[in-house]
C-alpha cells in the first residue's frame, strides 16, 4: 500500500511550490531550506519517473504531468484543510491562536487585549508575530492578519480590516538639496525603492 502513495513531504513541497510560484517562497512557507524543497521535488519526480516542472525564462512551469498532479493534489489538500478546520472548530478550544504582522500586533492588538479579556474572561489569546505568508495546514492557527491575501483557499474565511494608504515622504535634506518641495519633481529626481517583501501577497506597489 505504501509503495502506491507518493512521499507525503514531497507532495506537500510540490503543493507549496504551486501556491507560491518559486522554490524559495515554498521553502519559506514550509520553514525548510530551498535545497530541501528541491530535493523533495526531485524525489517526487523520481517516484513518478517523469519531470513535473521545467524552467522557462527563469520561471518554473508545470509539465503536462505536473498539471495533472497539481489539479489533484491541490483539490485533495484543500479538502483536507476544510475538514481539519471543521474538526478543530468543533473541538471549541478556549485558546485562540492568532498570527499577526509585528507592526499590527504592537500598534493595535496589544492595546485591545485588556478590553478583550474583560469581555471574554473564559478565552485566552496565543499571539505570535510573523510577516510571512501563512500555511494553515502546517500551523495550528485560528486567525492570521496579513496584507492582502488572494481569497481563494477553500475552507478559509477572509475579512478585510482596512485599506492602507502608501505615500512618499521626503527628508528636509533632500528638499534642500533639490531646491524644491514639489512632489512631482522630488519623485522624478530621486531613486524610489519598491518593496517586494514576501508578506505583500498579490500587492505590486506603483
Amino acid at each position: 500500500m505504501n509503495h502506491e502513495i507518493p512521499p507525503m513531504n514531497a507532495l506537500v513541497s510540490f503543493d507549496a511550490v504551486i501556491k507560491t510560484g518559486t522554490i524559495a517562497a515554498a521553502a519559506q512557507m514550509l520553514y525548510v531550506t530551498p535545497s530541501a524543497v528541491s530535493q523533495r521535488i526531485k524525489q517526487l519526480e523520481a517516484w513518478f519517473k517523469a519531470p513535473l516542472f521545467f524552467r522557462h525564462q527563469g520561471k518554473l512551469v508545470l509539465t503536462e504531468m505536473g498539471k495533472q498532479l497539481a489539479e489533484t493534489s491541490t483539490s485533495a489538500f484543500d479538502q483536507l484543510l476544510s475538514a481539519t478546520h471543521h474538526l478543530r472548530s468543533s473541538a471549541a478550544s478556549s485558546e485562540i491562536s492568532v498570527s499577526a504582522l509585528s507592526s499590527f500586533a504592537y500598534l493595535r492588538l496589544m492595546d485591545a487585549l485588556p478590553q478583550f479579556y474583560t469581555s471574554y474572561p473564559d478565552l485566552s489569546i496565543h499571539l505570535e508575530t510573523d510577516n510571512t505568508k501563512v500555511d494553515f495546514r502546517s500551523h495550528s492557527l485560528d486567525l492570521a492578519i496579513r496584507y492582502t491575501y488572494n481569497p481563494s483557499q477553500e475552507g478559509l474565511t477572509f475579512d478585510k480590516i482596512a485599506d492602507e494608504a502608501v505615500f512618499p515622504c521626503a527628508s528636509p535634506a533632500l528638499i534642500e538639496q533639490l531646491g524644491t518641495n514639489d512632489l512631482k519633481t522630488l519623485i522624478e529626481q530621486s531613486a524610489m525603492i519598491v518593496d517586494v517583501s514576501p508578506q505583500l501577497v498579490n500587492v505590486t506597489p506603483g
